[in-house]
């Protein structure tokens, strides 16, 4: 996520705070926050990155899903 001024905290605290956020990285480079969902369906999905998009101060994202783990 791209985070707009120095709201990166309560943006946070938001994202914490939802049920289908699993983890919150803070970052560098391009975006301020990796934001990891879990959800059994991509409805489920779709509303969890549709309220992450609408939390005031969160001005890009970009969505890549994890297909696989390989060790």
């Amino acid at each position: 996520l791209e985070i707009a001024g120095r709201g990166t905290e309560r943006i946070v605290q938001r994202l914490r705070a939802m049920l289908a956020v699993t983890a919150v990285h803070t970052t560098n480079g391009t975006w301020d926050l990796i934001v990891e969902i879990g959800t059994m369906s991509l409805e489920s999905f779709d509303a969890a990155l549709t309220a992450i998009r609408t939390i005031d101060g969160v001005t890009r994202s970009e969505t890549s899903l994890l297909l696989t783990s390989r060790r």
